[in-house]
This record gives structure tokens, C-alpha cells and sequence, in this order.
């Protein structure tokens, strides 16, 4: 059972019928598909007037093809709206061309390609208004890594030969499934990133990130042979350190001279009870062998988890990813984002439901690494998971 954020944004039904149908129910973005069937398929020449429609309305773009042409999937379509598109996500089966298009796509703010293919190499270095990049580093897109705009990245398969170099003033790096990754990229502006976020990498050598002297959140999932752990002391701006599922053979107490204010460690082996006990006085929390406990995910949408455990009542809503949220907090000037901040954001929710939730029917039990609110009722859980996750992505679907 999955939890959806609800639309947001442009209250698409007032914009009719011809252009609500096309509207995704999960993203609130217009898509347009290309199927084989051209009874199903989108018609560009029939369509062009509705695209309009729904572009001059503020909607993002999400464009899906899966019909196998040989000589690929032609980008001109969008030429009439290029230069006031605002969010573009791209998907094709085959080879993209005429992808000289987005080099106008001046008011484009937001970019996704899953797996792009294209001989062609457009220069979208120059993107003015061009903040968020989501895809891989193929050659096609290599250009989009040299726009001094970006501020996040999200990097999803290997670096390019020789490895990769960022211009932009980036925020936020996340590299998702980086098992082929061996050095983390260059940046050439010195703050460069200040939060960042690695999954399945085989092996981490934190001096290799010591250029990151403006770096103050790190999060590792699942990454392999941890080492160097006393090049993390040597960053100057690192606030929040968080490590799940990793493996390290080296001593963590040569982590506790770090002025980091969250800390957050389950590795493998788990550290020495001394080493536990220490970091505990400093609020950090070292996850032991014995703090293993059985349990059951019945919903996530981003960081938005919610969890059942035997042994305890409830059901257990749960947010420990505060990368996922800052640009929630930023819209709102919230400040920096840590359990105790998103619980309050959690009980101004439950105050405004109808019918309300009782107050011995709700528990808030967070610590400054997790959010943690305990519903006695599963359907009070969902309610409330359902819109705070609409709440932290409504800035814009996945990006």
C-alpha cells in the first residue's frame, strides 16, 4: 500500500476537460505518451493546442515514448513551447534527436532524462533558469553539469571516463546506485556541494572528499568499506552525518572528535559498546547488533516511511532522510529540518483534520536524527503520512 501525494499547484480541472485527462494524478505534471496503437497514442497534431494550453498554465512536462522507430524519437514536438517550459521529464525507447530543441528551453527550471541515448550533444551549459538535473552522465547530457546554475543534482549510474567535474554553485548532490563510482565528483566552486547523498558505493575513502570544505550533511545507504573515518573530522561545515547499512572495518572512535550535531550510524560490524556509550552522551545514536528488531513497511513515498514493529502498538510514522526535506523547510523558511522541526509541521497537520485524530489516539516520540509519531489507528497513520509527503514534494514531483 503506497502512500500519494495529492496533485498540486494548478487546480487542473478548471483548466477543462481536454487538458485534465492528461494531467498524471501522482506528479500533477501534463503527459504526453507515444504508444504504438495510435487510437492510444498521443497526436502531436491534434495535441499541440492542449500543450499550449497546459504549459501557459504553469504544468511541467513529462513526456513518455515507447515506440521503436529506427530512425529515433524526434524532440521537435516541442519547439512551439520550448522557451516557456518550465519542468521537463523525458523518457524514450529509442535514440533521441533533434535534441538541440532544449537548447532554448530558457525558462526551464527543472530536468529529468532516464537513460538517454543520442549521438547528437546539445549545449545546455547556458540554461538560465535551469536549477535541478536529474538523469545520467551520458555524453549527450554532459553539458548540463558545466551550467553555473545548478544547485541539485541527482546522479543516477556510473561517472564518466576520467570522472566528473561541476560548475554550479550545487546545494544538493545525490549519486543513486553508484557501485561504479570510485572518486566523488570535482567541484569548482569551493562551497561545493553542502549536502550530500550516496547509495550502494563499494568503497568509500573519505579523504577523497576533503576539497568539500562547505559540506554539511553526508548520508550513505547501503556503501560498502568505509574508510579513512578520520578525514570526517578534518570537514569544517559538517553538521549531520548519517550512515545506514554500511560496512567498515576501521575504529568509529575516530569520529567522536567531529563537531557534528546529528550523527546517525548502523554499520557492520556495529562498534564497540564503549564507542556506543560515548557517542551518546554527545545525543548521537550508534545502532548496536542488539537494537535489531523485526518490522514491517506498510508505505513509503520518499522519505515518508511508515512502520509496524512487533512487540509495540501502532503504527509507526517516520521521517530519518532530512535531505528530502530541506527544500520544503527552505520554501518555508523553517530553518534547518531535524525530527523535533518536523514533528511540529506533523501536529499542525493533525490539527487541521476532519474529523479530528483524539489526542490519546496520537504519540509524538522524536529525537533530533528521526521523526517519529505513533498512531493507534493505521488509517489516522496513512492520513497524515498522505499529506505531509504531499507537503515535502509538492515543489516538484521527484525533483
Amino acid at each position: 500500500m503506497a502512500i500519494e501525494p495529492r496533485p498540486y499547484g494548478v487546480d487542473v480541472d478548471s483548466l477543462g476537460e481536454e487538458v485534465a485527462r492528461f494531467v498524471d494524478p501522482l506528479s500533477g505534471h501534463f503527459q504526453v505518451v507515444f504508444l504504438d496503437d495510435p487510437e492510444e497514442s498521443w497526436s502531436v497534431e491534434i495535441g499541440a493546442t492542449v500543450l499550449r494550453k497546459a504549459v501557459d498554465a504553469g504544468l511541467g512536462l513529462i513526456v513518455e515514448n515507447y515506440v521503436k522507430r529506427p530512425d529515433g524519437f524526434s524532440l521537435q514536438f516541442l519547439e512551439p513551447i520550448i522557451e516557456d517550459l518550465t519542468w521537463l521529464r523525458l523518457y524514450s525507447v529509442c535514440t533521441l534527436k533533434d535534441m538541440s530543441v532544449l537548447e532554448r528551453a530558457n525558462s526551464l527550471t527543472g530536468l529529468q532524462l532516464t537513460k538517454p541515448r543520442s549521438r547528437e550533444r546539445p549545449d545546455l551549459s547556458q540554461l538560465p533558469a535551469l536549477e535541478h538535473y536529474i538523469g545520467t552522465t551520458h555524453a549527450c547530457m554532459r553539458s548540463v553539469f558545466a551550467n553555473p546554475n545548478l544547485s541539485r543534482i541527482i546522479i543516477d549510474g556510473p561517472p564518466p571516463p576520467g570522472g566528473l567535474e561541476v560548475a554550479g554553485r550545487v546545494k544538493r548532490l545525490e549519486i543513486w546506485s553508484a557501485s561504479k563510482w570510485v572518486d566523488p565528483p570535482r567541484f569548482l566552486q569551493r562551497e561545493a556541494p553542502q549536502e550530500l547523498r550516496v547509495t550502494l558505493m563499494k568503497d568509500v575513502d573519505f579523504e577523497k572528499f576533503s576539497s568539500y570544505s562547505g559540506l554539511r550533511t553526508l548520508e550513505l545507504q547501503e556503501c560498502k568499506n568505509l574508510r579513512s573515518l578520520s578525514a570526517l573530522v578534518d570537514l569544517p561545515a559538517l553538521d549531520s552525518f548519517i550512515a545506514v547499512d554500511v560496512t567498515s572495518d576501521e575504529d568509529w572512535s575516530q569520529i567522536l572528535p567531529m563537531r557534528a550535531s546529528i550523527v546517525s550510524v548502523a554499520s557492520e560490524p556495529s562498534p564497540p559498546r564503549e564507542v556506543i556509550d560515548a557517542a551518546a552522551v554527545r545525543g548521537w545514536r550508534f545502532w548496536s547488533d542488539d537494537d535489531t528488531v523485526d518490522e514491517d513497511l506498510v508505505g513509503r513515498e520518499g522519505c515518508v516511511e511508515l512502520r509496524e514493529y512487533p512487540d509495540e502498538e501502532g503504527t509507526f510514522l517516520q521521517v530519518t532522510r532530512f535531505l528530502d526535506v530541506t527544500d520544503a523547510f527552505e520554501r518555508e523558511k523553517l530553518g534547518e529540518p531535524n525530527g523535533h522541526s518536523l514533528e511540529a509541521r506533523v501536529k499542525k497537520i493533525v490539527a487541521s483534520l476532519e474529523p479530528p485524530i483524539a489526542a490519546s489516539d496520537i504519540e509524538y516520540d522524536s529525537e533530533t536524527d528521526m521523526m517519529d509519531v505513533i498512531f493507534k489507528h493505521r488509517d489516522d497513520a496513512f492520513r497524515v503520512a498522505e499529506l505531509l509527503a504531499n507537503w515535502i514534494y509538492r515543489a516538484g514531483a521527484s525533483l
